[in-house]
């Protein structure tokens, strides 16, 4: 199991900027060993694997293609794009209701969401969308938190119209969750027609996926989650850009009232 742990010390300093390739002598090698780490972890016994080894190698895949896929075959930046997909639908299929703990990524998907937005110049627009949107809806709000994060680093790069979209989006979509959630509920977020959350984003995402302009749907009175705003603040260009300033003053004016509220 020393291969498993070598792979989880690589990524702990590369998420650091710090890539070292003594073990593996260079990006190839590396990416290499991951994949044959994924066909050894998948014939383990399930009472002898460990999810840390599959954390490993989910994150491992994330920053090998967002810092090192140009020196990577196309078929090779194809199956990370494949591996990090399926390992986020088949997380995203799981979820029944609103999760996340904004401490401890348990699952390796934090910087998989960031890279859903570098992986975009690869993908249509139908499946940018879809993707894009899948990580902003996700039951898991550290998801939702990390696919914008994603989105401000690298999708301004790729597609600034879809950025947008994914801006007013984020803004459309709080809205019509706060008044889901204010209906009759248990605390597992069933309601009275017994749909739990995850069969309503579900739902909501089919819809979401066939408006191209949010803007005309959003009512600039409404009050806004301060989880919303932070996403919002996340996906802003890296590149200041003097017309983004009315989006950050309604960001700062929220978080204002927000602690107004606590007092």
């Amino acid at each position: 199991m020393n291969r498993f742990f070598g792979i989880i010390n690589w990524t702990s300093k590369a998420k650091n900027n710090v890539f070292e390739f003594s073990t593996y002598k260079n990006v190839n090698m590396l990416l290499k060993e991951v994949k044959e780490l994924v066909t050894i972890y998948d014939k383990i016994d399930s009472d002898e694997k460990l999810s840390l080894y599959m954390v490993g190698i989910v994150e491992s895949i994330a920053i090998i293609y967002i810092n090192f896929n140009s020196e990577l075959e196309v078929s090779e930046r194809n199956w990370c794009i494949e591996f990090m997909t399926k390992e986020f639908t088949k997380y995203d299929k799981n979820l029944n209701s609103i999760t996340g703990n904004g401490k401890i990524d348990n699952t390796g998907l934090w910087i998989v969401a960031e890279a859903f937005s570098y992986i975009c110049d690869k993908l249509t627009e139908k499946e940018k969308r879809k993707l894009l949107t899948q990580g902003l809806t996700s039951c898991d709000l550290d998801i939702r938190l990390h696919t914008a994060i994603g989105i401000g680093k690298y999708l301004w790069n790729v597609d600034q119209k879809l950025a947008k979209w994914c801006i007013d989006l984020v803004d459309y979509f709080d809205v019509l969750d706060s008044k889901e959630q204010q209906k009759n509920r248990t605390i597992d977020y069933i309601d009275k027609n017994g749909r739990n959350y995850s069969k309503w984003i579900k739902e909501i995402r089919k819809k979401l996926l066939k408006i191209n302009d949010f803007s005309k749907l959003i009512n600039n009175k409404e009050e806004y989650s301060l989880y919303s705003v932070t996403e919002k603040m996340m996906m802003l260009p890296q590149k200041y850009d003097a017309k983004w300033d009315n989006i950050i003053l309604k960001i700062l004016n929220r978080i204002i009232l927000a602690e107004e509220e606590k007092k």
